[in-house]
């Protein structure tokens, strides 16, 4: 229970300290910031729903000495703390908010524990899949679909046609903004909005993709 009250207290800041916490408390704190968002009753997805995802994303998450559960859940407050101290939560739809925070927690699905580099000269297969270009992140985008739609999680079926494609896109862009590759792309990205003050829903889209 102190260690739950403490991840309460310290879950919006950047005094949150992952590794000080058990799997089962990850999980937990995790599920908190989905409901402390509102993000079920906006969007009509239960918080058992939610549970099962978050569930299913730690026991797809392979036990690699960094690219693990712990680090999932890591990124995902990073990107929670990172985004309301910033004010970007303040500013986008629920929706987005959702987009966000799925992201996060699904952005390094199923990962092999190699990069890009190594997974295009070891496993041809992933390759083939889907290419020789941000092979990993277009997988964990894909398996983090597949988790969301499973008949046993079901956490999108209450949505509208419309409203998936829109927020599939935004994850799927989200996630493939996770490719190190990419990182001096999103570095002039920043200070290019450094200089705006970003309001249109594009922009928005292009700060979540450098929150994570």
């Amino acid at each position: 229970e102190d260690s739950i009250a403490r991840g309460l207290a310290t879950i919006s800041t950047m005094e949150f300290d992952a590794d000080s916490y058990s799997d089962d408390e990850l999980a937990y704190l995790i599920l908190q910031v989905f409901l402390e968002l509102q993000l079920d009753q906006h969007l009509n997805i239960t918080a058992t729903k939610l549970s099962l995802l978050i569930e299913a994303v730690r026991k797809h998450m392979f036990d690699n000495p960094y690219h693990n559960w712990t680090h999932v859940a890591d990124v995902f407050q990073a990107s929670y703390a990172l985004g309301l101290a910033s004010g970007l939560m303040g500013r986008l739809s629920p929706l987005e908010q959702f987009a966000l925070l799925i992201s996060a927690l699904c952005h390094d699905l199923e990962h092999p524990g190699v990069n890009n580099l190594t997974l295009v000269k070891s496993k041809p297969e992933l390759c083939e899949l889907y290419g020789e270009s941000s092979t990993l992140e277009k997988h964990h985008s894909l398996r983090a679909f597949s988790l969301m739609l499973h008949r046993e999680v079901e956490l999108l079926s209450g949505m509208k046609t419309t409203t998936y494609y829109h927020f599939r896109d935004m994850v799927t862009k989200i996630i493939l903004a996770t490719d190190m590759g990419r990182h001096a792309e999103y570095c002039a990205k920043v200070k290019q909005l450094a200089s705006a003050a970003p309001t249109e829903e594009s922009t928005h889209q292009q700060e979540m993709e450098i929150i994570i």
